[in-house]
Order: C-alpha cells, then structure tokens, then sequence
C-alpha cells in the first residue's frame, strides 16, 4: 500500500471516528468538474513528491530484524568490555548453533555428561534431593554439599585425578577454576580433559 492509499484510508477513518459518513463514487475524468480537476491537478504534484512506502505487516514479520540487532549489539559489547580474559569467557559470544555442533566426532559419553553438566541435571546428591530422591544432599566423604562443582573441584577423594585435570585447563582458563567458568568456555579441549577426569575418577553423573 502506498503512500496516497495509506493517507486517504487514514482520512476516511478520521471522519468515521467523528461521525461522519464517507461514500465513494465514480466520476468521469478530464470532464470539466471542478472538484475532479482539482483532484487531478494534486494527483500529478503528488507524482513529484520522494516516494514513500508506508504498509501495515505483522509484528512477527520484524523477528528477524530484532534477532540481527540483538546478536550485533551483543557482539559489540563483548569486544569493547574493558575487564580482562576471564570476564571475556564469562560473557562467550551468542552462537545460533548448539555447542556440539563446533565438537563433532565423539562417544556418547561425551555429549550425555557435558550436557548434563552445562543443563544442572547431574546425579549429584544435591540434585537428587531437590528432586526427593534422597534425604541428604551431603557428600558422603567431606560431609559438604555435593553438587557437580564440588565433586569435580573440590572433594578430596578424587585429588590425584584432579591435578591432571588442571594441568590440562590451565593453558586455556585462569585460576581460580570454577566449573561455570569452565563450561561457558565451550572449548573442546577443556570438555575432553573434563569428560576424562569424569569417566578417570567413576564419577556417576
């Protein structure tokens, strides 16, 4: 539609709105009628008028627009952020595709623990009382709560398998680790040295 549809439409809603009633009739052009000369006369200074395109579309039709927008906003805040390499990692850029699309070629044991790990759906005793599975969410060794992070972090009983896993991050996270930093790195090599300390120490997740 445009921009003399949209106008005269608008019009005709005006004077609905203020009760008055519009008919719309046929008139014989170059006929020598006042009111029509007129309106021909306007119709060819409209022609020299910048073209306007004024339509009405869903709002749904403007998704994409925004999805663009927000996905170049996001990448310009994450390369100006003035904090250093460990905020960088903690704000990853947005991907349109999932995380083991960039990691192909594994075990399933790869896919089903990373994804249980980044998702909070571990078998960790403080996951399985939230869900009323057990009466206790405390580690059985170091009588703390025993979530995904402390068991690969933190209890004692897998200290020897974990210093390997640091000596294999480290080259890619700073201390101190946690496991949010750990997982928003999305890097393959971190998720192998994870997934084999994991599987190592016979950690049921």
């Amino acid at each position: 539609m445009g921009f003399i549809e949209t106008e005269i439409l608008n019009a005709v809603k005006a004077l609905k709105l203020d009760g008055t009633p519009t008919t719309f009739i046929w008139i014989r052009g170059h006929f020598n009628i006042y009111g029509n000369t007129i309106a021909d006369t306007l119709a060819k200074q409209a022609i020299l008028l910048p073209r306007r395109e004024l339509c009405e579309f869903p709002a749904s039709d403007l998704n994409r627009w925004f999805k663009v927008q927000q996905m170049k906003g996001w990448d310009n805040f994450h390369s100006n952020y003035h904090a250093g390499f460990k905020y960088k990692i903690m704000f990853p850029q947005p991907s349109s595709n999932p995380w083991f699309a960039r990691m192909p070629s594994h075990p399933k044991t790869f896919y089903r623990v990373m994804s249980r790990l980044r998702s909070g759906h571990c078998a960790t005793k403080t996951y399985l009382l939230r869900i009323g599975r057990v009466e206790s969410g405390m580690c059985n060794v170091c009588l703390e709560d025993e979530d995904a992070e402390h068991m690969i972090l933190v209890c004692p009983i897998h200290r020897n398998k974990r210093r390997l896993l640091f000596e294999k991050i480290e080259e890619f996270i700073p201390r101190p680790f946690n496991l949010e930093l750990i997982l928003v790195t999305e890097l393959e090599a971190v998720y192998d040295a994870v997934v084999t300390f994991i599987v190592d120490s016979e950690i049921k997740l």
